[in-house]
């Protein structure tokens, strides 16, 4: 009895250690994610400073580079579609702007630049499809709407 006793008591003592030991690799890993998260921010916020001053091969490696640590952030996506957009690299930005959608599904903005950077391909069925999407995201959006007068007479 004795013997079962102390065997019982020494596999609460390891189940209870490998609890312990659970919880803090879940607690780490959170710590890891929360810091990625962090420095992709960052990244991005450099990338759109390039952008904003109109240095696209700068953004394009702060968006990658962001894209490295976190690699579903949409605004990353995003701002490497505006970076090839603004390199003419319509079916590149296309591409990223596609994937931007995927990840923000209620984001209309990456709705109507993606519908631009179907347009600049000539697909106007498929940025006319983009932009109907962004007016029903949010309804009256000024160049969704602008934009939807002009692929029409394209069609």
């Amino acid at each position: 009895k004795a013997e079962r006793a102390r065997k019982a008591q020494d596999a609460a003592k390891a189940a209870a250690a490998n609890k312990a030991t659970a919880a803090a690799a879940k607690k780490a890993k959170a710590a890891k994610r929360a810091e990625a998260t962090m420095a992709a921010n960052k990244l991005i916020k450099e990338g759109e400073g390039h952008l904003a001053a109109g240095k696209w091969g700068a953004a394009r490696t702060a968006f990658q580079s962001a894209l490295a640590k976190k690699s579903r952030s949409a605004r990353a996506r995003a701002g490497l579609g505006k970076a090839a957009f603004q390199q003419k690299k319509f079916a590149e930005a296309a591409e990223n702007y596609l994937k931007a959608t995927k990840l923000n599904k209620r984001n209309a903005e990456y709705e109507v630049q993606l519908g631009m950077a179907y347009f600049k391909q000539k697909k106007y069925a498929d940025a006319k499809k983009r932009w109907e999407r962004a007016l029903s995201l949010k309804p009256g959006h000024a160049k969704a709407t602008r934009y939807l007068k002009i692929v029409q007479k394209k069609l």
